[in-house]
């Protein structure tokens, strides 16, 4: 795993900020408030974690960043302690090192592609359902559609 630069983290949030929200980012609020919008060619879609893993998989490398809300430091702080990990703002990495990151139900944190395209977030208020956290995911319109079709 690579630790992210500042610069890409400021670069994936305003890019975040734009796409979804109706305003440049406030790096005084969450993230995740600032998304107010989905673009018409994507849905969002809440689905359990080894799902969404699972559909990482053909993905080599991703972004995984936390958010930089004060409140969240000191929860980020814990959860790399516990993983023997150096504080870092995010790591470039692959599908199955993203597990260890995003099973931590406390914290707020974001994973996109390497080129910034915004493909979940883990926030404080997901639900845990039967021990599993489940997270807020964007997907485009068309693949869930004919997903869906599939699967009736």
């Amino acid at each position: 795993m690579t630790p992210l630069t500042c610069e890409t983290v400021d670069r994936l949030e305003a890019r975040i900020a734009a796409e979804f929200g109706t305003e440049p980012h406030d790096p005084r609020k969450y993230l995740f408030d600032q998304i107010t919008r989905i673009p018409e060619a994507l849905v969002d879609v809440r689905l359990p974690l080894s799902r969404f893993l699972d559909r990482l998989e053909h993905i080599p490398r991703l972004f995984l960043f936390f958010d930089r809300h004060p409140n969240n430091a000191k929860l980020v702080a814990r959860l790399l302690a516990s993983l023997g990990l150096p504080r870092e703002l995010g790591f470039e990495a692959g599908a199955a090192d993203l597990r260890q990151f995003l099973s931590d139900d406390q914290c707020d944190m974001y994973v996109t592609t390497t080129d910034g395209q915004l493909l979940a977030v883990g926030c404080h208020e997901d639900d845990v359902v039967q021990g599993e956290r489940v997270i807020w995911t964007v997907e485009r319109a068309d693949v869930v559609r004919r997903d869906k079709v599939r699967n009736e």
